[in-house]
């Protein structure tokens, strides 16, 4: 089998899938429905698809269908060889080899199936179950027992076996019912290791419910309601209709500014399941619907948040108008944005033309004296202090940990956007004049920490500047510590908002949105705008809040769970209220089990097939035990000893090579096959190519058709590819326009001297450093993973040890190859480095069509935005060095 991606959406970030097996006319029945229940009701989704015959029709809707995507990550699963003519088993055997081949989590889902609702959120759901679907245990009949139109699988040991248990009772399976039966008969032959879950009936809704996220096909004597016939006209007519808003909306699974970085799927469940993550999604659904009410057909898009930039922005100059997550104008200007924001509390967002807090166009308005306090205030108070709500999750244990203080001065993360682009003042400078003040009055500071700050600031302030009037303290929930408090010192943090909740004075040292509410000061007059914060009338400052805080929320804000909202574009006028589009939706979301169903045991089944498949179970974990365990002795033992042998089988790349030369650094972006590269790559003195970038790979779109079997030199599975691609390689020699119609030579050129081997796959180095037949280097110090093989056919030269070493110690982080070679290069006597084919990782792979292995299971050792910043610094440093960018009109773009 072979994944292929389809459509114009880029690779996606999808931790888990869903898989869709069917013959070409049951797509050609319902495809067309799945695929835009999917696109315009639940996007955040990646969805493979399977035709299991050739049915030219349905492949081409497929082709038609793929094009018309705009967010939506969707794959082909290609069937190698004959399908199996068990059409009951098949979907079960397919399930069974794409959870080996991409380990991800799937969703076993028919054709005839219609998302209704988002089910971004149904792998928090059935975190706790290896499989779920759809449960009746209490029914007499035994095929009446399970429901197999939906099921939801892991990828590991224990379910592998109930697969193969279920296939195999499937063997002359020829009726619905049978199958039923088989599967029921697995889950009882697995139930001493299964863990098992009823799937909610949400996710396999038969009855076409309102609240049903997931509609499966009626039995034909049902007809289907006006209002389910109704709203799947209402996504089709949607599909059809070209988009004039995007929204774009930060994948919420994934750190906000990382690139994969610790990643797993309990940590993405984790991060899914957060409310103010769940109030991110719901804001994006809200805009969407607000833009369909007023005519403007609208698509939601969801994106990493670091994806989310100016090269990304063109993508959709089709729209009038795009919604930018996050950010402000000033980040990432557009003629065409708006900014929207979760502010102050986790259900309240802003939109505005320039941005958010103190980039808005509604700071330092004074419009809130004039308007009437809303009658909801005081239930959004209350709740608020009941429910301890607030944006970061707390410690709220160690109440009785609290110290004795006078001002709570709550600290943010460091290098935070309202920092940034809302302040003058830095962390550092806050801490340190609000600690002289204290120890000068004798007011007591406590300072406390940000419960997402990772950084080592808190840690160094309190060894600075802890005294018997300074403390810092970690403990006690935010609300308690604004209790306690008298004064409340923020830079601009959202605390400083709640603190208002509590009636506390609160001086702002930066630009908060709550300004003209509160007290301001600068570092210089702390003292003065403390004693006339700690003097004011409590009344006078009641009222004030007051109407600050309902005319925020209410007028200029949208509070997503409120029934009615606030819906005039201008949020300076006179408020529109009228009923919210997504309350209901909002109010279903927040009722899901985002801890996990429970699980459940089927009834006993047959003694012995129990006891075969726990045999079997027990000796795959133990062959995964033993593997881990040599894999230890490996790593510890093995690969160390063959690393110092395999270092001294190299020799030590010399630096003079390069003195006086000119250099071209070609890196693997995708972004790279857009220009006209070659001639000018091929210029330089010499040429450098890392891992993939051997001109001589079929290009991507060229895979799919007939190859002349003279032109090829073979084929090479890529096995750091999740999709274990089938890389075709093309002869040297051949002529230049054929070498151009398959590879694109005129981007990428043809000259090579050094290949960069700094793959860990044994097999690639096997392959292409002979048809390179060049200077092979291993610029990665982890030279256990050179293949022996290559080592003695080949003369390999290794990086001098502190390249590697510096990098790490000075940034922190795992360097790429590409960065190791230019760091590298900066220090030789070149004349010129050009360096093509570098993006950050922001265009995707060249050769490959599937992410990186790693990069799928969140474990991607690489910061993008750090080396992205060295470069950019080292083009300020260095005039010898320039990167050539590619945009996505194909232009070539210098920067210095």
């Amino acid at each position: 089998m072979k994944l292929k991606k389809i459509g114009n959406v880029e690779a996606n970030y999808s931790f888990w899938q869903v898989l869709v097996v069917c013959s070409g006319q049951e797509f050609l029945d319902s495809g067309e429905d799945l695929i835009a229940s999917f696109e315009i009701n639940s996007p955040d989704v990646r969805l493979v698809l399977c035709l299991t015959d050739d049915l030219l029709a349905a492949r081409e809707l497929l082709k038609s269908l793929a094009q018309k995507l705009i967010a939506l990550s969707m794959y082909e699963l290609e069937l190698d060889g004959d399908v199996d003519d068990n059409q009951r088993a098949l979907p079960y055997q397919i399930a069974r080899n794409v959870l080996l081949q991409t380990r991800l989590p799937t969703l076993l889902l028919e054709s005839c199936s219609f998302v209704r609702r988002d089910i971004t959120l149904l792998p928090a759901e059935l975190q706790k179950a290896d499989c779920a679907l759809k449960l009746r245990f209490n029914r007499k009949g035994i095929s009446q027992k399970v429901l197999t139109n939906t099921l939801w699988l892991l990828p590991n040991s224990r379910v592998d076996r109930f697969l193969a248990q279920a296939i195999s009772g499937m063997a002359k399976t020829t009726s619905e019912n049978e199958e039923r039966k088989a599967v029921y008969k697995a889950l009882q032959a697995c139930r001493g290791f299964l863990k098992v879950a009823a799937l909610p009936g949400r996710y396999a809704d038969r009855s076409h419910k309102h609240e049903g996220f997931i509609w499966v096909r009626l039995p034909k004597e049902k007809a289907e309601t006006t209002a389910a016939r109704e709203f799947r006209e209402k996504t089709r007519a949607r599909f059809a209709r070209p988009p004039e808003v995007i929204i774009l909306h930060p994948k919420q699974d994934l750190g906000t500014k990382s690139h994969l970085e610790n990643n797993t799927f309990k940590r993405r469940v984790e991060r899914l399941a957060r409310p103010g993550r769940i109030a991110w999604r719901q804001m994006a659904r809200l805009l969407v619907e607000l833009s369909w009410e007023r005519g403007k057909p609208a698509r939601l898009v969801p994106l990493p948040q670091w994806k989310i930039t100016k090269e990304a922005l063109k993508n959709y100059e089709f729209a009038k108008t795009i919604f930018v997550p996050h950010l402000i104008s000033a980040q990432l200007p557009h003629p065409k944005a708006y900014y929207y924001m979760q502010e102050l509390v986790p259900m309240l967002f802003t939109v505005d033309r320039n941005g958010w807090g103190g980039a808005s166009t509604v700071y330092n308005s004074n419009a809130f004296q004039n308007a009437e306090v809303d009658d909801r205030l005081d239930a959004f108070v209350r709740i608020t202090k009941a429910e301890r709500i607030t944006k970061a999750p707390q410690n709220a244990d160690h109440l009785n940990q609290l110290p004795e203080f006078d001002i709570l001065a709550p600290l943010q993360v460091p290098g935070d956007d309202a920092l940034v682009y809302h302040s003058d003042v830095s962390l550092e400078r806050f801490i340190e004049e609000l600690a002289k003040f204290a120890e000068l009055s004798g007011v007591k500071v406590m300072f406390r920490q940000h419960p997402f700050d990772e950084t080592d600031i808190f840690d160094r302030m309190r060894k600075k500047f802890a005294s018997k009037a300074v403390v810092f303290s970690r403990a006690g929930h935010i609300h308690d510590c604004l209790s306690r408090a008298k004064v409340v010192a923020v830079i601009n943090s959202g605390v400083g908002f709640e603190a208002m909740l509590f009636d506390k004075p609160v001086i702002t040292f930066g630009r908060a949105i709550y300004d003209p509410a509160v007290f301001t000061a600068d570092l210089k007059s702390i003292g003065k705008v403390y004693s006339a914060a700690i003097s004011e009338n409590p009344e006078d400052r009641r009222e004030r809040y007051s109407k600050f805080i309902s005319n925020y929320i209410y007028a200029v804000g949208f509070k997503l769970d409120e029934a009615v909202l606030n819906k005039n574009e201008d949020r300076s006028a006179a408020p529109a209220y009228s009923p919210n589009p997504i309350h209901e939706d909002f109010g279903f979301e927040k009722s899901l089990q985002t801890r996990g169903v429970k699980l459940t045991k089927p009834p006993a089944g047959a003694a012995i097939l129990r006891l075969k498949n726990e045999a079997s179970v027990r000796l795959q974990r133990l062959q995964k035990l033993s593997g881990m365990g040599l894999n230890r002795f490996n790593k510890r033992v093995v690969a160390p000893a063959w690393g110092r042998a395999a270092r001294l089988l190299t020799s030590p790349l010399s630096e003079e090579i390069f003195s006086g030369k000119t250099v071209a650094l070609v890196g693997n972006a995708s972004s790279l096959a857009a220009g006209i590269h070659g001639s000018e790559i091929d210029g330089h003195d010499i040429v450098i190519r890392m891992n993939l970038g051997y001109p001589l790979i079929v290009r991507k779109e060229m895979r799919g058709g007939d190859l002349p079997s003279e032109y090829l030199e073979g084929y090479f599975v890529d096995k750091k590819s999740s999709g274990q691609e089938r890389l075709a390689v093309l002869r040297e020699g051949l002529a230049v326009d054929t070498l151009d119609r398959y590879s694109g030579i005129q981007a990428l050129g043809k000259k090579t001297d050094i290949w960069s081997c700094s793959t860990s796959d044994k097999s690639r180095q096997l392959y292409f450093a002979p048809l390179f037949n060049c200077t092979t280097v291993a610029c990665h110090p982890a030279f256990h993973h050179l293949s022996p093989r290559l080592l003695l056919t080949r003369r390999v030269k290794r990086f001098p040890a502190f390249v590697y070493r510096n990098l790490v110690k000075d940034y922190n982080i795992e360097p790429s190859s590409g960065l190791l070679w230019i760091d590298y290069l900066r220090h030789t006597g070149l004349v010129k480095l050009n360096i093509y084919g570098f993006d950050f990782f922001s265009s995707g792979h060249i050769a490959r069509s599937m992410p990186n292995t790693l990069e799928l299971r969140g474990k991607w050792p690489h910061a993008p935005d750090v080396e992205k910043e060295y470069v950019m610094k080292l083009l300020d440093a260095d005039p010898r060095v320039r990167l050539v960018r590619t945009t996505n009109e194909g232009e070539r773009r210098y920067e210095k």
